[in-house]
């Protein structure tokens, strides 16, 4: 039972620290898409759509 609970524990800490990490990864990447929907709208040069 105590090992049990244990493999539960560890395996609970195991999807919270997923968990974190992929909160992590789409904040970045939502703040990566806010950047180029900025650059998109207001500093076309800068990312080569002269011309447009």
């Amino acid at each position: 039972m105590a090992s049990e609970l244990e493999d539960s524990r560890r395996r609970i800490i195991e999807l919270m620290a997923q968990l974190a990490e992929t909160v992590r990864s789409r904040d970045a990447l939502s703040d990566r898409l806010q950047v180029l929907a900025w650059n998109a709208r207001w500093g076309r040069e800068q990312i080569g759509f002269a011309g447009r």
